[in-house]
């Protein structure tokens, strides 16, 4: 994936199920994320299993916004078995109905009724509730798969807006496309069938006629839906070579569809009767990208497998076979003026399978299918070192919304201006984990710290900066905040009379100190000192003032021997006043 990017493993071949017992199977391919209440950070995760016996995998799931993680809160297998569903097998795309339910896709066409219920075992679509992860009802009592839009080996299936039309392909057999019209909106268990036909052949994959029909196919009795395939080549369907995925542009509303054999993927308008603008839409070609270490040709190759459109109209491939590259086309793309780039490309031995996005599409959802066991570790989201040797799947997003992220820088001061001398509190309040963090105050003492609460005294008046550089395994920001806080001379009335013939002298000192007031004697004074910290030290004075000239003198050496500034407190008749006094050894 390009560095603007993360991944997140999830769901890997071989965990345990949280509900229902067993282990995640192999072979994860289409995935699709379901949202609870319209939310792209809570939902629902269904994930196919290409195997045999089939199956699905349906998560529940969340976002952590504070870990900037995935978690997965619970896991269980759909049930497939009993005799109403027999089973399912080679479960591989799909899709998500508008109404909030999940589509997968049987692709096997295997002949055989072992429940006796008039229609073959398996080769269908099947609707799946993910709250619940049962198979769908349609009034008769039972779960059942999707009979009326017919038997072939599905490979995909694309429910339009309309929430009664739906496409779907065969990978083989037929390759043909198939039209399926409910009769009731959110019901696709009844409605008619057909299967496209152009009006001219393709010429070496690429189209000869830009027009085509859609021709029904019986599928009133078990036998005709037993025997879609079948009907749809006696019926003259155009053989697109294997059709993997259809997909709709959401700002055209154009179909798509990938056409794996051919390496193409076909565009083309639908109607009322039949289709127009058919044309290859990418593929059939090499295309020039600009890559970080300059110009390079890549062929498109064959393969191109499972398709999805975001909601700038970019259509992303993921191709099976080649290069298992995914790939992008930008909305504005033509044949003529190509615009195509590579977004990623797995581990050695895999495939890219079943990309689904979240509603903001913020994140997206894909599997990596049967991995080698030989592929070199990487770091996901977690900071774990992950080896793709086994299926599994994966969430994907920009750097800044998966995975640790470096330091947003904050900090506020709890006054900001203040009389000379005031303590000043500062409090880090940066996010996403600091690990070392560095402190500069301008004029400050002290002038700096690496403590996430510090307090701060100012000697003089005027506008002060301060700066805080915080940092962590992913990167540090600095965060400068120029004339942050204003020092003030004293604007109390009681300061301001202490003021007048005060002085502490000599300042530093290295234990002596003198304390000068004039017009003190017979007031009450308190002298007290105090750390930077706010912490009470000792008090010198505490009473009544009678010394004839107005200078005391104390001995602080006991405190030079520990601290290099503390502060002096003096208390006048109830008026306070401050000094910062700095000791020297």
């Amino acid at each position: 994936m390009p560095a603007s990017h993360r991944f997140q493993q999830i769901h890997p071949e071989g965990t345990r199920y949280t509900t229902g017992g067993g282990v995640v199977p192999t072979n994860h391919d289409y995935t699709a994320y379901l949202p609870i209440a319209g939310s792209s950070e809570r939902g629902y995760l269904s994930i196919n299993h290409e195997t045999t016996p089939g199956g699905v995998s349906n998560l529940g799931l969340h976002y952590d916004s504070t870990a900037h993680l995935w978690v997965v809160d619970s896991s269980r297998a759909v049930d497939f078995s009993g005799d109403n569903l027999v089973t399912t097998m080679r479960n591989c795309s799909g899709g998500i109905t508008p109404w909030g339910t999940v589509i997968t896709t049987e692709e096997t066409h295997i002949t055989g009724d072992i429940n006796r219920d008039g229609y073959n075992d398996v080769g269908w679509l099947v609707e799946i509730d993910p709250v619940s992860a049962r198979v769908m009802e349609y009034g008769n009592g039972k779960p059942e798969k999707l009979w009326a839009v017919g038997r072939v080996s599905h490979e995909n299936a694309l429910i339009l807006s309309d929430e009664v039309t739906l496409f779907t392909g065969e990978d083989g057999g037929s390759s043909a496309l198939f039209k399926f019209v409910a009769d009731q909106a959110r019901d696709l268990s009844s409605g008619r069938l057909y299967t496209l036909r152009l009006d001219a052949p393709l010429d070496n994959y690429e189209p000869t006629s830009t027009t085509g029909r859609w021709i029904e196919v019986p599928n009133a009795t078990p036998e005709d839906r037993n025997n879609t395939r079948s009907l749809a080549v006696a019926l003259g369907a155009t053989n697109f070579s294997g059709i993997e995925d259809v997909d709709v542009n959401p700002l055209t509303g154009q179909i798509h569809f990938a056409s794996k054999g051919a390496g193409r993927i076909y565009q083309f308008t639908d109607g009322a009767d039949g289709i127009t603008h058919f044309r290859t839409f990418v593929g059939g070609a090499s295309y020039d990208l600009q890559t970080a270490t300059g110009p390079v040709t890549e062929p498109w190759g064959i393969g191109n497998d499972n398709l999805v459109f975001d909601d700038r109209g970019n259509l992303w491939v993921l191709q099976d076979g080649g290069n298992n590259y995914i790939w992008v086309v930008s909305a504005d793309h033509t044949q003529r003026a190509p615009r195509v780039k590579i977004f990623g490309s797995t581990p050695q031995g895999a495939e890219p399978t079943g990309l689904t996005f979240t509603p903001d599409y913020r994140f997206g959802f894909f599997s990596i299918q049967h991995p080698s066991d030989n592929n070199t570790p990487q770091r996901d989201a977690t900071g774990e070192r992950i080896t793709f040797d086994v299926s599994s799947s994966v969430v994907f997003s920009r750097r800044n919304l998966l995975g640790a992220q470096p330091p947003v820088v904050d900090f506020v001061a709890d006054v900001r201006t203040v009389p000379r001398g005031e303590p000043v509190t500062f409090t880090d309040r940066s996010r996403n984990g600091v690990q070392h963090r560095t402190w500069t105050f301008e004029g400050g003492i002290p002038e700096t710290s690496v403590d996430s609460i510090v307090v701060v005294h100012y000697a003089r008046a005027g506008s002060y900066r301060v700066r805080l550089r915080a940092s962590n395994a992913e990167g540090e920001e600095t965060l400068v905040r120029d004339n942050y806080v204003e020092v003030v001379q004293s604007t109390a009335v009681g300061e301001r009379g202490i003021l007048v013939g005060l002085d502490v002298f000599p300042n530093p000192t290295d234990g002596q100190l003198s304390v000068r007031l004039e017009r003190a004697d017979h007031r009450e004074l308190t002298l007290d000192v105090f750390d930077l910290n706010g912490r009470h030290l000792i008090t010198l004075e505490r009473g009544r003032q009678d010394a004839a000239d107005g200078i005391l003198t104390y001995d602080l050496a006991p405190l030079a021997a520990v601290h290099r500034v503390v502060l002096l407190k003096l208390t006048l008749d109830g008026a306070v006043a401050h000094r910062l006094v700095h000791l020297v050894r």
